[in-house]
């Protein structure tokens, strides 16, 4: 074998070793989400409030628990739209990767939250919606994906 032929085939083992290696890391996204429901409520002022329902929480269908989330976004989606302007709000942490997000804490449309920022990328109609908390569990070691499709205006059941 000529040692240019054997530098090649060395070099693409050690890729192939390093990229394979990758795989077997305990990142989240090697891991199943943790999906879960979310309720809907309004506040004093009439705007929306949403509460990820810890109780609620699976994982490939079976009860998982956790203490918080380390909420990346919140955002409400047109489910009609194509994907690249489905978004019509998202709220994010202002200064941090991760909101931290305990059970039973809200977090509200036009919140006057410092450690959230509110994005209205187009105005809320009269249509269905969707509702979406990403982010880690208080371990990351699972992504969170709570959902809920409402529809708006919202009324309270």
């Amino acid at each position: 074998m000529k040692p240019h032929t054997f530098y090649i085939f060395k070099l693409n083992f050690v890729l192939l070793v390093v990229s394979l290696s990758g795989c077997f890391q305990d990142y989240p996204t090697h891991r199943p989400p943790i999906e879960g429901s979310i309720d809907i409520s309004k506040n004093s002022q009439g705007d929306l409030c949403f509460m990820p329902v810890f109780s609620s929480a699976t994982v490939m269908e079976n009860p998982i628990n956790f203490n918080y989330i380390k909420m990346e976004e919140l955002v409400v989606l047109d489910p009609h739209v194509e994907v690249s302007s489905h978004v019509k709000i998202q709220i994010k942490p202002t200064n941090k990767d991760y909101f931290t997000l305990r059970d039973g804490q809200k977090v509200c449309l036009n919140s006057d939250n410092v450690n959230l920022k509110q994005t209205v990328y187009s105005k809320l109609d009269k249509q269905l919606l969707v509702v979406s908390i990403g982010g880690l569990d208080d371990k990351e070691e699972h992504f969170i994906s709570f959902q809920r499709k409402f529809d708006y205006p919202y009324t309270p059941e």
